[in-house]
């Protein structure tokens, strides 16, 4: 379980649910499942930054851009 959030709880949670309402209105969700989406969501950002860091290094760059990122997320 990963222990420090990287956003607010509430924060978080209001983000979800405007999410949510766009596709289904009236949605309910148990504290639970909000923890469990936020931690889901931390740990896939966190692997997406580690994978860019791993491709800038090795192509030596300094400069983060979209076509990294990009090339980063088709593979």
């Amino acid at each position: 379980k990963l222990t420090k959030l990287f956003m607010r709880k509430l924060l978080f949670s209001r983000l979800v649910r405007k999410i949510a309402q766009e596709f289904k209105p009236n949605l309910r969700f148990q504290a639970s499942a909000i923890e469990a989406i936020q931690e889901v969501t931390k740990a896939f950002l966190i692997s997406i930054f580690e994978s860019i860091a791993f491709y800038l290094l090795l192509g030596a760059k300094l400069t983060l851009t979209n076509t990294n990122i990009n090339a980063i997320h088709a593979k």
